[in-house]
């Protein structure tokens, strides 16, 4: 579910942005309720778009408790 939200909001989209801003690196924030420790291990992963070059770091702030 949660990759599928990092991709659904638009890593992608994060990544042209990035780019559009001459920046090297971005960050993609993704606002939810809560996240178990291995989910955020799991998908709080630095990536390389390929089309862009511009890295990608999704962080996932939680909201609740």
């Amino acid at each position: 579910m949660f990759a599928k939200c990092v991709r659904a909001i638009g890593s992608g989209q994060a990544a042209r942005y990035g780019k559009q801003l001459e920046l090297p690196v971005i960050h993609l924030i993704v606002f939810v309720e809560q996240i178990p420790d291995e989910y955020r291990k799991k998908y709080e992963t630095h990536y390389r778009d390929e089309e862009t070059g511009i890295t990608v770091k999704p962080v996932f702030a939680t909201t609740g408790e």
